[in-house]
């Protein structure tokens, strides 16, 4: 991961978003740390559209920040959200019952899976797809023998004379693809008065589905 997120760099400026180190986040509750989350991100969008309203900004979310990341999208104008590591059941529950407010999203989401995650999986995030809101558009690419991490075993590789490093770029080229269409696609209005993108997509790492 910490790999990946230095190959978008190349791509985009990033911004990293950090919670306040004072606080001894091994005390807080999940509860805390996820508003504290979204506060600090809401914070830094609002910093940013100031400075250029036009600005696009994409999301990205990594294991339990794919989740905080969906939920500032439901607030926040963001012309898509990229997710690593998604968790398909919670403490609640499964994700996309009809109480869900990730199924009122109408931005696109890029899922990204491992083939062997035990996180979530690719059917499982094709039943979320089929209940989204129309406007929105997720799309799921499954690394081929990948764990939650994305990382290939290195059975897997030397069978398929693969490097970790091959498949990383594989994995940012895709993402590259998805961040342009997002970006470069006519703006469209959304339900909520906000305005969002539609984009489609080409080819993936493995396979891919949308809506």
């Amino acid at each position: 991961i910490q790999r990946l997120f230095t190959l978008f760099t190349t791509m985009s400026p990033i911004l990293p978003i950090q919670l306040n180190t004072v606080t001894n986040l091994n005390q807080q509750s999940l509860q805390s740390w996820a508003e504290q989350t979204i506060s600090i991100t809401r914070s830094k969008i609002q910093e940013l559209k100031n400075e250029n309203p036009d600005r696009r900004l994409i999301l990205i979310g990594m294991h339990s920040s794919s989740s905080i990341a969906l939920q500032v999208a439901l607030v926040e104008q963001v012309s898509g959200v990229i997710c690593f590591g998604f968790s398909y059941n919670t403490v609640h529950g499964p994700r996309g019952l009809p109480d869900d407010h990730l199924l009122k999203l109408n931005c696109p989401i890029l899922f990204m899976i491992g083939q062997n995650s035990v996180r979530a999986s690719e059917e499982e995030l094709e039943m979320i797809r089929e209940k989204l809101n129309q406007n929105a558009l997720l799309q799921t690419i499954t690394v081929g023998g990948a764990d939650d991490f994305l990382r290939i075993s290195k059975k897997k590789r030397k069978f398929e004379g693969l490097t970790q490093e091959m498949v990383d770029n594989l994995i940012v080229d895709e993402i590259a693809d998805f961040a342009s269409k997002c970006v470069q696609r006519p703006l469209m209005k959304s339900e909520n008065g906000g305005v969002n993108r539609l984009v489609d997509s080409s080819t993936g790492v493995a396979r891919k589905r949308k809506n």
